[in-house]
């Protein structure tokens, strides 16, 4: 008889018999333990995402604060090393003839200079600042008006990190002063011919003694009132210019056995000058600089501005008021004698020679002013009454190329006073390194 394995419930329904274990009862074990795994996978996936997230976020944050950092130092000196070259540029206009470019060739091509060096301290840092300078054409080019080419260098190493350092550079054109004179080209060389004797009026006096004035192959005398000899303002003209004040001489003739000046060696300036000052200086050119140039180391030589505070430098002729007792310039090297009016009219002392340009304020022209004797020309602002009995000026191409103080072949005086002298970025020199 064959024992079944199942039983009828009291519910009429069937239930496994006793010690069997059915198809239908559940499986316990595998199915949890599967659940289980997958849950346990899911979990450390999203730690392991999570954590890699966070570590990616560290990262990221880590690497922009170093970038920022870096950014701020990379910034922060190219900041002093452009603060160096403003102050390069400055220090180069106030000390540019003091500059000496050693190094290079004998004319001063490649040669190099430092401005003193000094340290700022910024955010992050302090900073070293060096300054250099070299010359990328000679020191003083064959031509006077051609300039000097100089390269401004400012490096920038920090104090405490000495690998952060920046370097940036510019070109500066330095120009020579203007040729202060009248009627020469800007570029051409610094000349001045004018008559021996020069005058803003007229001569209206007799005179006294024998002055006289030693033309050469140059006019004698003229003045801005016009053109003598020339149409209808001839009459005026020579009327304005009296005779009998001063004698025309030949060269190596005695002063009593020359002539009185002929009309017709008499001649105008510029009529288009209405002054005296125009007629000798370019347009631009003012007796205020001559002052500066009577006032730099350089020119001071050269050009005498004689006024109150005269003299300016420790190398120029003394003069304590009166009259001027001080001999000044050779053929070879002319100089500039200014009488500013504050001065009054002192006197050229007899036995006192001057090799330049002399020029009064108006109001001189009549007290006497030259009794010794000036080769080249005396200028005299206003009308001439009386030149000086024993005045003797001898008419001279005045020849200033010296004026520019050259000197050695290494050292700049392109402009004769660094008030003068012009200077000029050169656009698209600029660079960094």
């Amino acid at each position: 008889m064959t024992t079944s394995r199942y039983k009828r419930r009291p519910d009429g329904g069937i239930a496994p018999s006793a010690g069997t274990r059915g198809w239908l009862a559940p499986r316990r074990g595998a199915g949890g333990a599967q659940r289980g795994l997958v849950i346990l996978v899911i979990t450390v996936s999203l730690l392991v995402t999570a954590s890699l997230a966070t570590l990616m976020v560290a990262r990221v944050g880590l690497f922009e604060q170093k970038f920022s950092g870096v950014d701020m130092r990379d910034k922060e000196v190219y900041a002093a090393a452009m603060g160096g070259l403003e102050h390069g540029l400055s220090w180069l206009r106030e000390n540019v003839t003091t500059l000496d470019f050693r190094g290079g060739r004998a004319d001063g091509l490649g040669g190099a200079d430092t401005a003193p060096g000094y340290r700022t301290q910024l955010t992050a840092d302090g900073y070293d600042h060096h300054i250099t300078y070299t010359l990328k054409t000679p020191a003083n080019p064959d031509k006077a008006a051609m300039p000097a080419i100089v390269e401004v260098r400012s490096r920038a190493v920090a104090l405490n990190d000495s690998q952060v350092r920046k370097s940036v550079a510019t070109d500066v054109m330095i120009g020579r002063v203007i040729n202060p004179f009248a009627g020469t080209p800007a570029e051409g060389p610094l000349i001045f011919t004018g008559p021996a004797l020069m005058i803003e009026g007229c001569v209206t006096g007799g005179g006294r003694g024998n002055p006289a004035l030693y033309p050469g192959m140059g006019h004698a005398m003229g003045t801005t009132s016009g053109i003598a000899g020339a149409g209808p303002t001839a009459q005026a003209i020579e009327g304005c210019l009296a005779s009998g004040v001063v004698r025309q001489c030949a060269e190596g003739v005695a002063a009593h056995q020359c002539p009185l000046l002929a009309p017709t060696a008499k001649v105008a300036l510029d009529p288009r000058a209405d002054n005296l000052w125009s007629a000798i200086f370019a347009e631009g050119f003012t007796p205020q600089h001559l002052r500066l140039l009577s006032q730099d180391e350089t020119a001071s030589a050269v050009v005498l501005h004689v006024d109150g505070g005269y003299p300016h430098t420790a190398g120029q002729p003394g003069w304590s008021g009166g009259d001027w007792h001080a001999s000044a310039g050779t053929p070879e090297r002319p100089v500039i004698l200014y009488f500013d009016a504050s001065a009054g009219c002192p006197a050229i002392a007899a036995g006192v020679t001057v090799h330049g340009l002399v020029y009064y304020p108006p109001g001189c022209g009549e007290k006497g002013v030259i009794r010794g004797s000036v080769h080249g020309t005396v200028a005299i602002a206003g009308n001439l009454l009386d030149l000086g009995e024993s005045a003797r000026i001898f008419g001279r191409t005045l020849d200033f190329s010296h004026l520019g103080g050259l000197g050695g072949g290494t050292r700049i005086h392109p402009g004769l006073s660094k008030d003068l002298i012009r200077f000029a970025a050169i656009p698209g020199s600029w660079r960094d390194f």
